[in-house]
């Protein structure tokens, strides 16, 4: 979590910031965000939540950055901003920061992984089913889908005791 000033300077951020980012609240405190880790977090889609989309509204849910930091790598996060209005006060900023690189990169294996096991039951000359845990049809290849004269529509997401007409 940071909070930021009205002018995007940074007024303090908690702990799991600090050591997410390898920074001291030193180098943090006082600066304008785009200045931090020596204008690493000049990010051109980070200006573009902070001064297009924020001002628009109270509150930005879910924006995805994308950067490659020297220190700690690239890294995937998703924000949350809320604009926190306050009587006889300028408003402040609450940026809430997620990282979910690893998530990210689990999701994409998982996905090429995917892609490769079905592309290795599509080249089957048997005809496969993979069915889920309910016994729906999860992927079916052509070899299944021309030998039965089925349409792949017709199939996916069926139970497989009522492809067929039940047969």
């Amino acid at each position: 979590l940071v909070i930021l000033d009205s002018s995007l300077m940074v007024v303090t951020a908690n702990r799991g910031f600090y050591e997410l980012f390898k920074v001291d609240p030193t180098q943090v405190e006082g600066r304008k965000i785009y200045d931090l880790g020596n204008g690493q977090w000049d990010i051109g889609d980070l200006r573009k939540l902070m001064e297009d989309i924020l001002p628009r509204g109270q509150e930005v849910r879910d924006f995805r950055l994308e950067h490659n930091f020297k220190h700690i790598g690239r890294r995937i996060m998703m924000l949350n901003a809320h604009r926190m209005g306050r009587a006889g006060l300028d408003d402040q900023i609450l940026l809430a920061i997620e990282d979910v690189t690893e998530r990210e990169l689990a999701r994409k294996q998982l996905q090429d992984q995917t892609t490769y096991i079905e592309k290795i039951i599509n080249s089957s000359h048997d005809a496969f089913l993979v069915l889920d845990l309910d016994l729906r049809v999860k992927t079916v290849n052509d070899t299944f889908l021309n030998l039965f004269k089925v349409d792949r529509s017709e199939t996916l997401g069926r139970p497989v005791y009522e492809l067929g007409n039940g047969q």
